[in-house]
């Protein structure tokens, strides 16, 4: 089975596609280097 991890700046979106079982950060991708890490440090 793949990972899957969504990336978004609003708690409810995330909260939503938690209920499928996949990994969820809270980042905003229009901020300069808020999502560097959660990017690099993924297969």
């Amino acid at each position: 089975m793949h990972e899957v991890t969504v990336l978004d700046k609003d708690r409810s979106n995330l909260a939503f596609v938690k209920r499928y079982g996949v990994q969820t950060q809270c980042v905003d991708l229009a901020e300069k280097g808020s999502c560097v890490t959660h990017l690099t440090t993924k297969k």
